[in-house]
């Protein structure tokens, strides 16, 4: 079906595909995480090359901070979370990072043929500062200890990382800290919401 899709979305002159897999695709790294007929990592490499084939680049998406119930909800990583919920991973847990970065490294891998960015979400981290190891530090602290990790290990790699913007509209002085190639990726959340992009600076937007 994805190849199909891909095929139908080059005919239209699309070359550039956001995929954000969560537990549609079954992590070698990540037991238990993939749901019943996940793609596989062989497959991960046919659609790569397919993509490629078409002059599609996939951006590929992993989110590191919230939005992930697919795989907090499960027994074994549920000493990740941000307090006892399982929408959040909690930012100084180090195996936090450790396991966000083997995904990461491991679609990478899969996806060999596109080199350029990477998404890592880090939107919407609304449990900031509920667990033990958080409360000693304010909320923006937390938050860029996790995302520079993440962002920091991307750059290394060669990758131009994409990041969603909102959470600068709570910590707008954080945005100083976060590397200038970073790309950051506006969310209008309704028509008439007043975002105003002037504290992004000399951070690329898009």
């Amino acid at each position: 079906r994805l190849l199909d899709d891909f095929r139908r979305l080059a005919y239209y002159k699309v070359n550039l595909v956001l995929l954000e897999l969560e537990d549609k695709y079954d992590y070698r790294c990540a037991p238990e995480v993939g749901v019943p007929g996940a793609y596989t990592f062989e497959q991960l490499r046919t659609l790569s090359r397919h993509a490629a084939a078409l002059g599609i680049e996939i951006i590929p998406k992993v989110q590191c901070f919230a939005h992930v119930d697919y795989l907090l909800k499960i027994p074994r990583y549920r000493h990740l979370r941000e307090g006892d919920h399982p929408y959040q991973y909690c930012p100084r847990n180090d195996e936090v990072f450790a396991l966000w970065r083997a995904m990461a490294t491991e679609v990478m891998e899969a996806l060999a043929e596109h080199r350029g960015y990477f998404h890592i979400g880090a939107d919407e981290a609304d449990n900031l500062g509920s667990c033990p190891r958080c409360t000693p530090y304010s909320k923006a602290d937390s938050y860029l200890f996790h995302v520079d990790r993440c962002l920091d290990f991307l750059i290394a790699r060669g990758r131009t990382p994409i990041m969603w913007d909102d959470m600068f509209e709570y910590y707008p002085d954080a945005l100083d800290k976060i590397p200038r190639d970073v790309i950051m990726a506006h969310w209008q959340y309704q028509p008439d919401c007043y975002r105003s992009m002037s504290h992004f600076g000399n951070h690329k937007r898009e």
